[in-house]
């Protein structure tokens, strides 16, 4: 799975890709076995062609990224336990199609590119 970086695409070829489904924006999520729950794993963008169905992405967490996961669960999955968590990923680095892997709107895309690009150039601006 190769990923689209944005960092230095030109807005209005990002909006212009985005809109005609060149490229897509999606958001992965592991499911909890409570089957209510599952934990944002993260945002990709993928060529428009590619489909990330089945895609292991958990090879490219380190240990820390994975101990932030399961600190999160108390805020964003309440009824699941760290039990829990170990073993939905498990189960997903042995069978990646489990992973929830949400399409975004190209407005919802768009919205989200425009506020990391705000983001990203007030913190130049601060940092210099």
């Amino acid at each position: 799975m190769e990923q689209v970086f944005t960092d230095f695409l030109d807005p209005e070829l990002f909006k212009a890709n985005i809109k005609q489904g060149k490229i897509n924006h999606f958001i992965c999520y592991l499911p909890l076995p409570n089957g209510k729950e599952k934990i944002e794993l993260g945002d990709f963008i993928l060529d428009g062609k590619e489909c990330p169905s089945g895609q292991d992405v958990l090879t490219s967490f380190d240990k820390d990224d994975l101990d932030d996961l399961v600190e999160a669960l108390e805020d964003d999955a309440p009824n699941s336990t760290p039990e829990e968590f170990w073993e939905a990923y498990d189960q997903c680095r042995v069978e990646p199609s489990l992973l929830v892997w949400e399409l975004l709107a190209p407005e919802v895309a768009i919205l989200i590119f425009d506020q990391r690009t705000k983001i990203r150039a007030m913190w130049e601006e601060k940092n210099g």
